[in-house]
């Protein structure tokens, strides 16, 4: 290819040398024509302009001189401190020279015969002026200021106009000569630029014909340069890349910096050597030899995309992972001369699309599969079975003492419990099972292809595994236990959601029934009944604290001994279904007791019974008191304190009229907190009862440590006194206690005259029951009362 090259260059010199001589002569004799008009043109407008340019400025300048001077003697007229009026004299004599140069420098020059007489009669003007602001000025600085302001405004500043004006006209006459020159100019070149015209009109036919015959020449040449311009563009539009050439036979022609760096070759040793040995591919998965297009040469079509898996090992025996494409280069004729390959190292992409992969289906922390990878796998099973009949097993897993340790040491320590319980559980799995951290310290197990039998011998096995297990942080040593709840996975198995929530509430009965066992799910199992009953109602209530479809109750209690007193009210809830229908708490309080919403539900009541106690005052006496029961979860909570403090500053009801009603078990149980809540509000002027008094199991002994100011006798005893002596008994030794303790005594369960006449007898001041009083609407039952 370089000899056709040649040859054609030799063949074209003669024509192209004289063609491009009598072009170069034609453009010489242009230009020095050209130049010299342009220079004498130049020349003109240069000398004119610096002449015109020159006037202006000196105009200009003394037309300022004149301005300043008269500035200067009206600063000195303005000026108090002598001494500023001094520096003022001086400048104002200094303006006077500076004219007079500006002056002789303008009349050196000359002027225009246009401005003479202008320029005479501003002149004649000066003369005037300047001997009178010189009078002026003097006058001033001798101290004689009289008639002075007059003589500035009336003679000498009508004479300072006067001549700015002359002034102003020397300029414009300046300006206008200046004009006419620029149009005198712009004559010259015009007919500069209709000579030249023609002259490039002559010489554009000439090299008209001079082009003709070189292109009939050159023809040639372009023929020859198809193959080369071929390589450089291909070559040149992938310069970011690693670029190799190759020849028809497969032989390496060029590689560019990137290609070098990739295969570990420079260009000039590579020059000539089979592509193969140069750019050796092997396929990414197998590692065998790739055979590759372009090492033959043999490349159809405009552009071929080829090996998107495959690694390059180069001349230094490093590994590269490459995505390439290749292409023809071919003449006009369409034949194949060659082959460029453009190839790309995609290491890092592949790599790190691989660690995005990977991090997409596991846990971060412990290296297992995440949750959305188990839950596709589960599905995948939970399909396998109801296709192919085949049983597997689910386990759902839960630590038993991982917040004792998260508590005691630190979310490190936690995380560390996990890593190390991943790393001792994942050896004993088959590689066919899939372990998986679910979140928190919750784990999952699929166990592909295993009867429930097995799988429960499996789950044995690993509770044994991880009870014999001890974790160290520090100086501390914590015993591990977990709950597993085991599902098995059959063609009856609905879905993955169903699935997974049978498991999840197997571990939860495993927890439950004393945690650290199995538990193994079957759908007609009690306790798994039980739970799915608790769950329905924890989604009820938490609907219910949403849209404040609970409704407040009252029940009176009615006085015994004094029947004018003010009545004790006791404030219920009930939970209003969609129908209309009301729903005992006794319905719903063991779920809500089991799932920690008591403190939810507690503050539910007192913020509404709190606001009604504000907005209705007028509905009740002020010595009537509202009872509102407080459970045990609120009692332990440190937040409920504050929440009770909160709620009555903001509805500014009166605390002595509220009792807050505590059951003895739940004072029993949290002791601490329920003396800091009685101590706290008691201060403030709340009441506080203790419910079902009698059933706890050390009744007496706490009572004296408490400040109350009710107990109510718990129904147990009541409601059979008039038939069992002992329980008679109960609730007169109940109401002596109170009495002595100066507490008032309120009986519950009264449902009949014979019980009520007993305990007048026996002097409890307050009784309560369905006999006295049924619980009504709040709203209603004030508003009947009031009515009343």
């Amino acid at each position: 290819m370089p000899s056709r090259i040649t040859t054609v260059f030799t063949n074209s010199k003669v024509v192209i040398a004289a063609g491009s001589a009598l072009m170069i002569a034609l453009m010489v004799t242009l230009t020095i024509i050209g130049l010299s008009h342009m220079a004498s043109i130049n020349h003109n407008m240069e000398s004119i302009t610096r002449q015109h340019n020159a006037r202006v400025d000196l105009l200009v300048s003394m037309r300022r001189i004149v301005r300043e001077r008269s500035l200067s003697m009206y600063s000195i007229y303005l000026t108090m401190d002598p001494f500023q009026r001094d520096d003022e004299y001086i400048r104002f004599h200094g303006l006077a020279e500076s004219f007079i140069k500006l002056r002789n420098q303008l009349e050196a020059m000359g002027l225009l015969a246009q401005q003479m007489p202008v320029y005479e009669q501003g002149l004649a003007l000066i003369r005037r002026s300047a001997p009178l602001q010189s009078k002026i000025v003097d006058r001033m600085i001798n101290g004689e200021l009289t008639d002075v302001y007059a003589l500035m405004s009336a003679i000498d500043l009508p004479l300072e106009k006067a001549i700015l004006t002359t002034f102003d006209q020397l300029v414009n006459l300046e300006r206008q000569a200046s004009n006419e020159a620029v149009r005198s100019a712009k004559q010259k070149y015009l007919e500069a630029y209709w000579f030249m015209l023609a002259l490039g009109v002559l010489m554009a036919l000439t090299a008209t014909l001079i082009a003709f015959l070189v292109v009939r020449r050159t023809s040639v040449i372009e023929q020859a340069l198809a193959q080369a311009k071929e390589h450089a563009e291909v070559t040149l539009h992938a310069l970011g890349e690693a670029v190799l050439t190759a020849d028809a036979h497969g032989n390496v022609v060029y590689l560019n910096p990137a290609a070098e760096r990739l295969t570990g070759w420079p260009s000039v040793e590579a020059h000539g050597k089979p592509l193969q040995q140069i750019y050796c591919l092997q396929e990414e998965a197998t590692s065998l030899p790739f055979s590759h297009p372009a090492f033959t040469g043999q490349i159809h079509g405009p552009v071929a995309g080829l090996q998107q898996h495959a690694t390059l090992t180069n001349r230094n025996q490093d590994q590269f992972i490459v995505n390439d494409l290749a292409s023809p280069l071919c003449t006009k004729n369409g034949e194949v001369f060659g082959t460029v390959v453009i190839s790309r190292d995609v290491t890092q992409e592949r790599l790190m699309s691989q660690q995005l992969s990977w991090q997409a289906s596991h846990d971060s922390l412990t290296g297992l599969l995440n949750r959305n990878e188990f839950e596709v796998r589960l599905k995948q099973l939970i399909q396998d079975a109801k296709l192919s009949g085949k049983h597997h097993a689910l386990m759902y897993m839960d630590l038993d003492q991982f917040k004792i340790v998260n508590d005691t040491c630190g979310h490190f320590a936690g995380d560390e419990l996990l890593k190390q319980l991943s790393q001792l559980l994942l050896p004993t799995i088959r590689e066919s099972d899939t372990l998986a951290r679910l979140g928190g310290d919750e784990f999952g197990l699929i166990l592909e292809g295993c009867q429930l039998t097995q799988a429960s011998e499996i789950a044995q096995q690993m509770l044994d595994l991880v009870q014999d297990f001890r974790f160290v942080w520090h100086d501390k040593t914590f015993s591990i236990g977990m709950s597993i709840g085991l599902v098995a996975i059959t063609s009856n198995n609905k879905d993955l959601v169903s699935t997974l929530s049978a498991a999840d509430a197997a571990c939860f009965i495993a927890k439950d029934k004393g945690r650290h066992r199995v538990w193994i799910h079957h759908t007609d199992d009690d306790d798994v009944v039980q739970h799915k009953g608790e769950m329905e109602w924890v989604s009820r209530l938490n609907e219910a604290l949403d849209t404040d479809c609970f409704e407040l109750f009252v029940q009176h209690v009615k006085p015994i001994k004094r029947p004018l007193d003010g009545c004790y009210h006791e404030i219920l809830l009930r939970l209003k279904q969609a129908d209309g229908n009301l729903i005992s708490p006794m319905a719903f309080i063991p779920a809500a007791e089991r799932y920690g919403l008591m403190t939810a539900i507690d503050r539910w009541v007192i913020r509404h019974a709190f606001q009604w106690l504000s907005q209705h005052k007028a509905a009740y006496k002020r010595t009537d008191i509202f009872a509102i029961n407080i459970s045990g979860q609120s009692l332990a909570d440190p937040q409920f304190l504050p929440f009770c403090v909160n709620e009555y500053k903001r509805r500014s009801i009166v605390p002595g009229q509220v009792c807050l009603e505590i059951t003895e078990t739940a004072a029993i149980a949290n002791w601490s907190h329920a003396n800091q809540l009685f101590a706290s509000l008691k201060d403030m002027g709340f009441k506080f009862a203790l419910d079902d008094f009698g059933s706890g199991m050390s009744s007496f002994g706490y009572l004296k440590y408490l400040s109350l100011d009710y107990i109510k006798i718990d129904g147990s005893f009541v409601k059979d006194m008039a038939v069992d002596q002992v329980d008679k008994t109960f609730v007169e030794v109940i109401n002596q206690i109170g009495h002595v303790m100066a507490l008032k005594t309120i009986a519950e369960f009264v449902e009949n005259e014979q019980t009520m006449n007993l305990l007048q007898k026996i002097g409890v001041d307050f009784a309560q029951g369905f006999g006295i009083h049924k619980p009504v609407a709040l709203e209603s039952a004030f508003a009947a009362k009031k009515l009343a």
